[in-house]
């Protein structure tokens, strides 16, 4: 084997090599990422209790989230009570549908007040955008 065929040959051979490096790179870290959640809603509801007390006044959850969720909306429920919800986007994917297609979840945090705007109670659940 001449010179120029040995040359080539190093070259496919690293081709090779670095394209299956590559591509088992990437399913490793699609499927760490599959497999890995980002945040609980257990770990968002102690973290809102270390925080936040019941009784607290709405001006004061306010405060608060102010600093750490951007999007959030308040309405009024059934039972004529303030509800200030806010989202955590994108906690974490679930593969219980169909394998191997990601279904990204939220985690939902909702804070209850009274009719004198004093927090009732507060709730973080998972759940799915679709």
């Amino acid at each position: 084997m001449d010179q120029r065929g040995l040359t080539f040959s190093l070259r496919r051979l690293l081709l090779v090599v670095t394209c299956t490096s590559v591509v088992m790179g990437g399913c490793t870290a699609f499927l760490r990422w599959q497999t890995t959640p980002r945040v609980a809603a257990a770990d968002v509801e102690e973290f809102i209790k270390a925080s936040m007390r019941v009784g607290s006044s709405k001006s004061d959850v306010e405060a608060w989230l102010h600093n750490r969720f951007e999007a959030r909306s308040e309405y009024r429920n059934a039972l004529g009570r303030t509800v200030i919800r806010c989202w955590i986007m994108d906690s974490g994917p679930r593969m219980d549908l169909i394998p191997l297609v990601v279904f990204p979840d939220d985690i939902r945090i909702e804070f209850v007040f009274d009719r004198d705007d004093k927090l009732l109670s507060y709730s973080a659940k998972r759940e799915s955008r679709f």
